[in-house]
């Protein structure tokens, strides 16, 4: 008995290893093809609306008031002033299947028209906060 007890203590590790590094290298393989197979993320901080595929585009738009859109904003950024009256009106000339980035100064406006754009039935709107974190986020530079 105490033969088998020793042998079981020199086998049993072995057994165990081989039992390890084969679901090891299975799982790795299983890995693999999971990943090939996974569609990649990005950084939007929203979800699509539907299975519409994601436009490679996207517009960015400062939703602050001309003046200070002018005293700086991000490169290539339009500006559709949130509280000048006109939003909703100018939304209507933009495409609801593009991709949207906005950004306000402090991140309270931008919240407002990103639910807004939802609401309107735009598909992928994504909400940049602030003026500083959307340059953080889109790695445009602030231009005037």
């Amino acid at each position: 008995m105490k033969k088998f007890v020793s042998l079981a203590f020199v086998f049993l590790p072995l057994i165990a290893t081989v039992g390890c590094s084969s679901s090891s290298d299975d799982a790795s393989t299983e890995q693999s093809a999971v990943d090939t197979t996974m569609p990649t993320q990005t950084s939007d901080t929203t979800a699509p609306i539907g299975n519409a595929t994601m436009p490679a585009e996207n517009m960015v738009i400062d939703v602050r008031t001309p003046a200070e859109f002018a005293e700086g904003h991000l490169d290539g950024a339009i500006n559709l002033d949130l509280e000048g009256g006109a939003f909703e009106q100018q939304l209507s000339t933009l495409s609801k299947d593009g991709t949207y980035s906005i950004y306000c100064r402090s991140g309270r406006r931008s919240a407002v028209a990103v639910e807004m754009m939802k609401e309107a039935g735009f598909i992928y709107v994504i909400d940049l906060g602030g003026l500083e974190d959307a340059q953080t986020a889109t790695g445009l530079e602030i231009v005037k």
